[in-house]
Order: structure tokens, then C-alpha cells, then sequence
């Protein structure tokens, strides 16, 4: 199992790195725990990147947890009706 705690912000500027990063552990198979309590900041691509790692999760039998979501992700998901949770 792999835990990470996020920092800062997940914006378009950063997000293809960090998904370069993760894609790697979700290759490897287990499961990746990811706090998200101290994102202050986030964009459409910060949220596509969370999507895109649920699905790539998803597709190659790596399970994924979002724990402690910021305010502005937890926002940024009612705006656009998304649920990070695996079904």
C-alpha cells in the first residue's frame, strides 16, 4: 500500500508530472491512499487528474482512496456533480 499526502495546489501546471508519477504505483497493482487536506488550490485539470487516476485505478485492479478532502476540491466536485469514491 502506498500513502501520499498532496500539498498546495493540483493545477494544470503541475498535474501531468504528478500523473506521470502516480501512473507507476497504479501499474505496480495494490492500493495508493491519497490525502488531499492540504490542496488549497485546484483546477479543472486538478480534477481531471483526480478522475484520470480513478480510472486508471480502475482499469488495471489498483484500488484508490481519497481521504480528508479539502474545501476547495470537495467544491470543485458539487460544482461539476463528480464522486471520487470507488463504486
Amino acid at each position: 500500500m502506498h500513502e501520499y499526502k498532496l500539498k498546495n495546489s493540483l493545477l494544470i501546471n503541475n498535474v501531468t508530472k504528478l500523473l506521470r508519477q502516480f501512473n507507476k504505483h497504479i501499474n505496480s497493482g495494490g492500493s495508493i491512499t491519497l490525502d488531499l487536506s492540504d490542496v488549497s488550490n485546484i483546477d479543472s485539470a486538478g480534477l481531471a487528474f483526480l478522475i484520470e487516476l480513478k480510472t486508471n485505478c480502475i482499469h488495471n485492479n489498483c484500488k484508490i482512496n481519497f481521504i480528508n478532502l479539502s474545501e476547495p476540491i470537495i467544491n470543485f466536485c458539487k460544482l461539476y456533480q463528480i464522486t471520487l469514491q470507488m463504486d
